[in-house]
């Protein structure tokens, strides 16, 4: 039917022209995005993230036998298949896999040159090669993987990227070769640059908490290992150091900073998961004391210790594929046995600091676990398969340090229990010791009083006895009588003793001069050194301060006790007394030294002995100690005797 143009109505013509417009304009839009037509991805400006794996057919070289020539062969062409999941995982295997796909670019804004990233994100994958197409029917060819250095790579980070430019309404065939020992997990995709940053940003921070985790948590434990020597800090700190270089070379971050040209430490990650369980169990052996709480968990664990420690250098011998399912294997068995142990030590000994390696434990076998079913089951590479080790390991780690930080604390506390009730059982016995001290001079006053009257009595008998008529009833009658002057004297020093105990334990500190001192003392036994006809010589050194401060009348009392007892024991004509000075350890104080110096006439080997004992030397080092000093005596053959007693007193500073 048509329609004139003279009444105003649309023609045939016009209204098919608006149609094709129309359809023109929808085209347009539809091919805005990506989408699959025939075996031709066609990509634009807008286009910001394309999964290549569902626009990808694959072909499975077991036994590594084609090349790139081989592989565009039609009969090779025909055995390529289409991939029928988002994410390409084929578990643990050694067979090469060849990865194809096309891409056409059309810009619709005029832009001749478009550029995008594909990237690979599985650091691990060995040897990854991508062929591009060229202007010139040939193919370019990119390198990566973690066999090969780091500096082959055309962008410097830790996954794997490839920068491709195409050319306006160009279409490229790519070919990706993939051949790993490990896990043939294939997360591929193409990315713009803009996209991709805003996209790498939240992994790089999610990449850098695990990290940094890590680092924060080994430091930590190692700065308190220096500090507490405890073997449990160090086997934690072995587990710790061991899951670091594992997360490091399954990132990859440790080929690009720390390795970049040893690309076989990166190989090692199954192998830094066996050492870091090798050391769990050594872990889990001090921390649960199992050696005391359970001797028959020790022993099997001590078993798979040995075992774990068997299984290490034997996987170096095996290839990687067998290696990877033999400490799997060793993960599955070691961790469900360190979960009960953990567990009987908290419920059955009642050690809750158990609990922390408990969950613990229970955390790292769920990762493992999850991990192992991603393998075996090849599901899908989402970030909650592919980050559940990395995880679950620094969740593991920080309820480890709990458990440390928890039984620390325990041991502190227990400490603090055993000071209190140490310090309790000091003072029991200091309160013991000083009611036996107590009763002890208690008891000597008590006989001293009591022998003093009777032996007193006798000595006044014994005085008003009549002399004699012959010398040898003499003699004996003397012989009485110094025997009971002795004994008397004697209880004299028991009542001393007894009555100043608690005299000697307060000091008086008070100025006094050297010479007026020994001038004092010298009048005070001046009785006894005449009734002996022994003359007593003073010798003070010019160096020593005129005022000094200590305890004065302790100081010439035990001066005292020494020259009166050095003289009744019988010296020579006199007897000499040397004040020194020495170099106090306190700077504040000047070191006194008293020699008394005489010579026995007597040269009785019993005198002798006796000579630095009895009584009065007991209470006259008791006094010197009680004055922070010291008392030493020393004999010579030739019967000389030096009594050396020696203080510090504090200097009168103002006076200088």
């Amino acid at each position: 039917m048509s329609y004139s143009s003279l009444d105003g109505k649309p023609s045939i013509l016009s209204t098919a022209r608006q149609a094709l417009s129309l359809f023109v304009w929808l085209w347009l839009i539809v091919s805005s995005f990506s989408y699959v037509h025939a075996d031709v991805t066609i990509i634009t400006e807008n286009t910001e993230e394309l999964n290549l794996i569902t626009v990808s057919e694959y072909l499975e070289d077991p036994d590594s036998q084609y090349t790139l020539e081989e592989i565009n062969r039609p009969e090779v062409d025909a055995l390529f298949k289409p991939v029928q999941k988002t994410v390409f995982n084929k578990g643990i295997s050694e067979s090469v896999v060849w990865l194809r796909f096309d891409l056409r670019y059309l810009s619709y804004v005029g832009e001749e040159l478009g550029t995008w990233l594909i990237e690979l994100a599985h650091p691990p994958l060995d040897l990854v090669t991508i062929y591009i197409e060229d202007d010139w029917d040939g193919f370019q060819q990119l390198n990566a993987g973690d066999k090969f250095p780091f500096d082959v790579r055309l962008v410097e980070y830790p996954r794997l990227l490839f920068p491709v430019d195409i050319r306006s309404g160009d279409t490229l065939r790519f070919y990706v070769r993939i051949e790993t020992s490990g896990s043939l997990y294939v997360p591929l995709k193409l990315w713009s640059p803009l996209a991709y940053i805003e996209r790498s940003s939240s992994i790089n921070i999610s990449q850098g908490m695990i990290l940094g985790a890590l680092v924060t948590l080994l430091i930590f434990n190692l700065i308190i290992l220096l500090r507490l020597r405890s073997s449990s800090y160090l086997f934690f700190a072995i587990h710790a150091s061991c899951f670091l270089m594992y997360f490091l070379s399954i990132s990859g971050i440790g080929l690009q900073y720390l390795w970049p040209d040893s690309p076989s430490l990166s190989a090692g990650a199954p192998r830094y998961i066996s050492a870091s369980v090798t050391s769990l169990i050594m872990f889990s052996v001090v921390f649960l004391r199992l050696g005391k709480k359970a001797a028959s968990l020790n022993r099997f664990l001590t078993m798979l210790l040995l075992l774990s420690i068997f299984i290490l250098p034997v996987t170096m011998l095996m290839t990687y594929e067998q290696a990877v399912w033999l400490i799997t294997g060793q993960q599955l068995l070691v961790m469900p046995c360190l979960m009960f142990a953990g567990l009987y030590i908290w419920l059955v000994k009642r050690d809750r600091s158990a609990r922390f390696f408990f969950a613990a434990c229970l955390v790292l076998m769920a990762g493992e676990a999850v991990y192992a079913l991603m393998i075996w089951l090849k599901l899908g590479g989402s970030a909650f398969y592919v980050n559940a080790v990395p995880v679950s390991g620094v969740i593991g780690l920080i309820l480890l340090s709990l458990g440390l930080w928890s039984r620390v604390r325990r041991q502190r506390d227990e400490w603090v229990v055993t000071e209190v009730n140490s310090r309790q059982a000091l003072e029991k016995e200091s309160h013991r010791m000083l009611e036996g001290s107590r009763l002890k001079a208690e008891f000597l006053s008590t006989l001293s009083h009591e022998l003093e009257q009777p032996v007193r009595y006798i000595a006044e008998k014994i005085q008003q006895v009549e002399e004699p008529g012959s010398f040898e009833q003499k003699e004996l009658l003397n012989n009485i009588r110094k025997t009971a002057s002795e004994v008397d004297e004697l209880i004299a020093y028991l009542v001393s003793l007894s009555d100043r105990q608690e005299e000697l334990g307060q000091l008086t500190e008070v100025p006094f001069n050297m010479q007026r001192q020994m001038d004092i003392l010298k009048d005070g036994v001046s009785i006894v050194c005449e009734d002996q006809s022994v003359e007593l010589l003073f010798e003070i050194a010019d160096d020593i301060s005129r005022t000094l401060y200590a305890d004065a009348e302790k100081m010439s009392r035990a001066l005292r006790y020494v020259i009166e007892n050095l003289v009744k024991l019988g010296v020579g004509s006199y007897v000499q007394v040397r004040v020194q000075k020495y170099e106090h350890k306190n700077p504040e104080k000047m070191g006194i030294t008293f020699s008394v110096v005489g010579t026995l006439k007597n040269d009785d080997d019993e005198v002798c002995y006796m000579m630095p004992k009895g009584v009065w030397w007991s209470l006259c080092r008791q006094i010197m100690h009680a004055l922070d000093g010291s008392a030493a005596c020393t004999q010579q053959a030739s019967g000389e005797v030096c009594f050396e007693l020696s203080l510090g007193c504090r200097v009168d500073t103002s006076a200088s």
